[in-house]
């Protein structure tokens, strides 16, 4: 953003200047893979949105503070079509058969079974698991973002049982001692499964629970959204009951 915009005053940024560094961001993109096979890939226009909004909250704080007079007109991409990649039970089951390290297993067990953000899951600490009475606090949210107090699903409590007996540091999540920072994607590529992040698995918890009939309100409490309208516009549509009624009084 310095690189692009750092130069101007707030008073310049119009709305053609936003569609200048929009343009300026796709045509730059970004290098990714190892040093033997480095890439280029485009800059998603996801991450543009995110960069111009985090600059128009920015703008809103200058203007409560009075350092400007007014908040500019940032104009951001149209949003993109959110992603509905989610795994079935055959493929979930086949990632984690997958994992060959006790770590990555813990992590995307977690992360599956609890609907839980990846960052969140690193963050897990034993004190928080109580695999005796089938409870876990996924803690304190920093920023708003809500989370809960939910019972440990059966098919993660071995796995979490496992790692609790072999635990040797506070972290549900550990290698060699040490929390883990990041967990890559080689249990996903071995299962033949590709594009599977841990978004996907957090995707995938809340998709099943609507498949299943659990009400709108208990997958936003699970998710952590405040705002259940923003879990029944993504997930409604799994929901066996979704537009019954008005499609059973066409038949009536």
């Amino acid at each position: 953003m310095r690189r692009h915009l750092g130069g101007l005053q707030p008073e310049h940024l119009t709305k053609e200047r936003a569609r200048f560094y929009t343009r300026q961001r796709r045509a730059e993109g970004h290098i990714v893979g190892p040093a033997a096979a480095r890439r280029k890939k485009p800059i998603q226009d996801g991450t543009i949105i995110r960069e111009l909004v985090t600059l128009r909250a920015a703008l809103k704080w200058a203007l409560a503070e009075r350092w400007i007079s007014q908040v500019p007109a940032i104009e951001t991409p149209r949003q993109p079509p959110p992603r509905d990649r989610w795994l079935t039970r055959e493929e979930a089951d086949r990632l984690l058969a997958s994992a060959q390290a006790p770590h990555v297993k813990t992590f995307l067990a977690t992360c599956l079974y609890t609907a839980a953000r990846a960052a969140v899951v690193l963050e897990l600490t034993w004190d928080r698991v109580d695999v005796a009475a089938g409870l876990i606090d996924l803690g304190a949210a920093p920023g708003g973002k809500g989370r809960a107090i939910l019972p440990i699903a059966a098919k993660l409590l071995p796995i979490l049982a496992e790692a609790r007996a072999a635990a040797t540091c506070a972290y549900v999540v550990e290698y060699a001692g040490e929390k883990v920072a990041s967990v890559k994607r080689a249990a996903a590529r071995r299962a033949n499964l590709p594009g599977v992040t841990p978004h996907v698995l957090r995707h995938t918890a809340a998709t099943w629970m609507a498949l299943a009939g659990v009400p709108m309100i208990e997958i936003a409490r699970m998710l952590g959204h405040r705002d259940s309208r923003i879990t029944k516009r993504v997930y409604a549509k799994h929901s066996p009951d979704y537009l019954r009624r008005a499609v059973d009084a066409l038949s009536a």
